[in-house]
């Protein structure tokens, strides 16, 4: 009777540790994106990637898990091409068309209650214009 007890704890431990391991580990807490680089630039190269990351309670990638999310570019359309649209891995990238603006994504995702809008602006080629100097204090 005494290996009886101590198989029910071991099963009843490892049950708990796995079920505490899916709900901690694998389990998609919140919904993270990211943006390389954070604008573009007007000419006919330059390319963006909006990549959504699903985050799980511990703050890092939940492992194994793709977020379903639908990603369209809301204004600014006559600005970007898009190159690469990945459902599966909830990857966007898109491709300046040589013109000055600012581009909205919309994401909408099954683990957020609101869609998130993403906004970055596609600069001059000749960036030194638009970009603020750097001022160095010694």
């Amino acid at each position: 009777m005494f290996k009886t007890e101590i198989v029910i704890i071991l099963v009843l431990v490892a049950l708990i540790i796995v079920l505490a391991g899916y709900h901690y580990i694998f389990h998609i807490y919140e919904i993270d994106y990211r943006i390389n680089p954070e604008y573009l630039y007007a000419d006919y190269s330059s390319e963006v990637t909006i990549e959504v990351i699903p985050v799980n309670s511990l703050g890092f990638r939940a492992p194994f898990r793709n977020p379903k999310t639908k990603i369209s570019v809301e204004e600014g359309k006559d600005l970007v091409e898009i190159v690469r649209y990945d459902k599966d891995e909830s990857v966007l990238v898109l491709r300046s068309l040589g013109q000055t603006g600012i581009v909205t994504v919309r994401i909408v995702s099954e683990y957020s209650i609101f869609p998130s809008v993403i906004e970055f602006k596609i600069i001059p080629a000749s960036a030194e214009a638009t970009l603020p100097e750097v001022k160095r204090v010694t």
